[in-house]
């Protein structure tokens, strides 16, 4: 009798209170059955799949990295299988075939430029109907909202007014006093990260970085020691288009170190997104100075691909001699002010992690779409790829770490 009685209150609090699936849920290419059997056990929930042919219904693509309701993880891998789950008095969930299906249900996944979308999930839950779904990535910046077709030419109108920059668009100054020349570049301007990483790495000597962070239309003033110089900026940026940001600058130089023939600038121009600029650059007494600038909108999340967080679709082919071109044209990573540039990597193992691993290609640039490596390799020996998109703020692609989204190649004997 009391086991009856037991089961029957864990019966109603399952029936009357939601069930929470703690993170991570990363299904890169999982089955339908898979994917239920993962949800259900983290849960604890009993369930019965009621469906005899549920290994014909394809693989489920969906990362969640925050506690989510099990109803939103179910909606979310059955819907698009035409599926869906009933509880039954017990509390049991039952995974079954739906019979008739609205041709207007879908779902599909936004990545936001601007918003975050914890503040703006809100607002557009309110215009779903009461069967509406939103997911939320911040790791992404994404949502995923399931919903009627009807519904969803006001989400796009709602997301088009929310995700504009606004006042609180965050712009990076970069500063760079260069001794000597920057490195030329045939087809693409070079990108700010990467003479940042160049200054780093001591490639440009005698070279500094200096960082202002600012916000649009305000005006942001600092003051940098350069060896024995002290020098002035002061600077905004201001315009409505974030790919072309009007910069107004002023700038003053005490000391002899740097440029010792001019004290002050009062400029105006435009910058691209992440382009590198000169402000002032003289030959003086055969030594070379440069002032390069750079404004960068601060970016909420790394760059991503429409379906997964990472690239996952690549083509490879191979020379006659050993050189690899890999091409990922047919899964274009997209990021919130555009993409700097891509890193490639390589092992001769599957690659899951790429923190503490050095790209064999730390600069592809942005508008690439293949990139070709030609350093020596072993015959007989297999190697694995991954290609990562970072936007202007460093911000670098995440890779899938189960290895399964590596590109991957044999060099035959001969």
């Amino acid at each position: 009798m009391k086991s009856f009685i037991l089961d029957f209150i864990l019966a109603c609090n399952l029936l009357c209170y939601p069930i929470f699936v703690d993170p991570p849920i990363d299904f890169p290419n999982t089955s339908v059955k898979s994917a239920l059997e993962t949800v259900f056990l983290k849960t604890g929930v009993k369930y019965s799949i009621e469906v005899d042919d549920i290994n014909k219904y394809g693989n489920v693509t969906l990362m969640i990295t925050e506690r989510q309701e099990l109803d939103t993880i179910l909606y979310l891998i059955l819907e698009p299988h035409r599926l869906k789950y009933e509880k039954d008095a017990s509390g049991v969930y039952c995974i079954k075939k739906k019979v008739d299906i609205f041709r207007g249900d879908f779902h599909k996944l936004y990545a936001f430029t601007y918003a975050r979308v914890e503040k703006v999930a809100a607002e557009i839950r309110k215009i779903l109907t009461k069967d509406g779904v939103v997911s939320v990535d911040t790791v992404t910046n994404a949502i995923i909202i399931a919903d009627f077709s009807e519904v969803f030419e006001g989400v796009e109108d709602l997301l088009s007014q929310l995700d504009k920059p606004g006042k609180e668009t965050n712009i990076r100054f970069g500063y760079m006093f260069i001794d000597g020349a920057l490195p030329n570049r045939k087809n693409n301007s070079i990108c700010f990260s990467e003479i940042e990483g160049m200054i780093k790495n001591k490639k440009i000597q005698n070279s500094y970085v200096f960082d202002i962070f600012s916000e649009k239309n305000v005006v942001s003033e600092s003051a940098f020691n350069l060896k024995n110089s002290k020098i002035n900026i002061k600077c905004s940026a201001f315009g409505d288009l974030y790919m072309d940001s009007k910069i107004k600058i002023e700038a003053s130089f005490q000391g002899e170190d740097f440029c010792p023939a001019i004290k002050k600038i009062n400029t105006e121009f435009t910058v691209k997104n992440g382009e590198v600029v000169p402000v002032l650059q003289m030959t003086l007494d055969g030594k070379s100075y440069g002032l390069y600038l750079s404004a960068i909108m601060k970016d909420n999340a790394p760059p991503r691909c429409q379906n997964t967080p990472w690239i996952s679709q690549y083509e490879i082919r191979m020379s006659e001699k050993t050189d690899v071109l890999i091409d990922w044209k047919q899964d274009l990573p997209f990021g919130a002010n555009g993409i700097s540039h891509y890193r490639a990597y390589r092992d001769t193992k599957p690659i899951t992690d790429i923190h503490d691993m050095k790209p064999i290609q730390n600069f592809i640039d942005g508008g690439s779409t293949s990139w070709m490596d030609t350093t020596p390799k072993e015959r007989r020996r297999t190697y694995y790829y991954v290609v990562t998109a970072v936007n202007a703020s460093g911000m670098e692609q995440a890779i899938d770490s189960t290895g399964r989204s590596n590109v991957v190649i044999t060099i035959p004997e001969r």
